[in-house]
């Protein structure tokens, strides 16, 4: 990936990789019987979750507004 090949062409690629949330012990999953286990490495399907048109009006369409403050109250807050 390039953002490991060379890390400091990208410079927020630190940051990215820092903000990484890890949890030291079991994690039950609010509103349901499931738990990650420590040391258990999960993964979010980013691209899936953009393109749903559950989250985002338009998800194939670029519009980088629906991401201003402006927008933001009006955004999913993916807890639902």
């Amino acid at each position: 990936m390039y953002i490991f090949a060379d890390p400091k062409k990208v410079p927020s690629t630190s940051t990215i990789i820092q903000s990484i949330q890890v949890y030291t012990k079991d994690c039950r999953i609010p509103g349901s019987d499931l738990t990650i286990e420590n040391g258990t490495s999960i993964m979010i399907p980013l691209l899936g979750i953009q393109y749903d048109p559950k989250y985002f009006t338009d998800p194939e369409e670029f519009d980088p507004e629906r991401f201003n403050e402006e927008n933001k109250a009006q955004r999913h807050n993916f807890r639902d």
